[in-house]
Order: C-alpha cells, then sequence, then structure tokens
C-alpha cells in the first residue's frame, strides 16, 4: 500500500508527468468541476430568472455523468499517447516493453471500467439532490422546454469528463503501482 501512495514516482517516469498531475488532482479537479457543472445546469446567472431549465435541472445531472462514463468506456485512457503540445517534444511511447503494456492492460480493464461506472453513479448522485434543491426553490418559475445544446448539457459533461477521467487515471496509476510491488516482492 505504501507503494500506491507514492505511485507518481514509478508512473512519472513511464508516462507524461501532466497525465500524473491530472491524477493526484483528482479531488481539486472535483471540487472545481462540481461548481461548474451546476451552474452549467442552473442556466443564466445573470437575466430573467424564467430562464431557468427544469429538464436542465434534473436530466442534466444524469446525462453529464452518463455520457462521459460512455466516452471514457469506448475510448479508454492511453497512457503512452504523449503530449500533442509537448514544447520539449515529448516522445510518444509505444507501450512495447511488458511493463508499460501492463498499465495499458489495466486501463483497459474490467475493474477499471467497472471503477468508472461506480463513480459516474457516484457523481449523479451527488449532482442530482443538489440540483434537485435548486429545482425547489424555482419551482414556480422553471421553464419546461427542452434546451439548447449548451445551455443544459455541455458544461455537466465536460465537468463529468474532466472528473472522471482523473479519477480513472488515478486508480488506474495505482493499481500499476500496486502490481509493480507485489511484483518486486
Amino acid at each position: 500500500m505504501a507503494a500506491a501512495v507514492n505511485y507518481y514516482k514509478k508512473v512519472s517516469r513511464r508516462v507524461y508527468p501532466g497525465a500524473v498531475s491530472m491524477a493526484q488532482a483528482h479531488r481539486t479537479i472535483f471540487k472545481v468541476c462540481l461548481p461548474v457543472a451546476v451552474v452549467g445546469m442552473y442556466g443564466p446567472v445573470v437575466g430573467h430568472y424564467q430562464e431557468h431549465n427544469g429538464f436542465a435541472f434534473f436530466v442534466g445531472p444524469l446525462l453529464g455523468p452518463v455520457v462521459a462514463a460512455l466516452f471514457l468506456t469506448v475510448f479508454p485512457f492511453r497512457p503512452y499517447r504523449g503530449a500533442p503540445f509537448a514544447p520539449d517534444g515529448y516522445r510518444r511511447l509505444k507501450g512495447e516493453n511488458p511493463e508499460d503494456a501492463e498499465l495499458v492492460a489495466i486501463f483497459r480493464s474490467n475493474e477499471t471500467k467497472q471503477f468508472l461506472w461506480v463513480s459516474a453513479l457516484k457523481l449523479m448522485l451527488i449532482l442530482e439532490p443538489i440540483m434537485g434543491v435548486i429545482a425547489f426553490f424555482y419551482r414556480n418559475s422553471l421553464s419546461w422546454t427542452l434546451p439548447g445544446p449548451i445551455t443544459g448539457s455541455t458544461f455537466p459533461i465536460l465537468a463529468s469528463y474532466f472528473t472522471l477521467v482523473s479519477r480513472v487515471m488515478d486508480y488506474g496509476f495505482r493499481a500499476y503501482a500496486e502490481t509493480q510491488a507485489h511484483s518486486h516482492d
């Protein structure tokens, strides 16, 4: 378990350091993305209160995490993709080394996908009550028309994506560090 706590030392030598930093900051990313998702579903902060959409209040907390989890299920995180905009031309690793292939296998495993969907469910269970409380206060003035693509879905999807991808990276890197610690014992 001690190896999992300091996974960044082992993993940062193998993958792009930005990915390791994002994985380490998964709690901070959650704390930033949660208000972004809520404000995105809330609607306009300035303007008429009649513009708040009831569908965005109740469907947004479900749609955001599900779409983000579906995307990450179909296109799992690839740790050896490299940094496309790195100023030093960070080399794109192939993942041909057996240890590299093991890390790729962790991110494509069923356990990681299960962790992803459990995390998406937890995110839904956090967002839905928040929006339910807000909807209660605006119950007499909610608009029940279908929202446009920006109003009710874009912010929760993007916020959920960044929250989930950082959690999955943390989970994968920790699992890799634990397997490496057990294989060297």
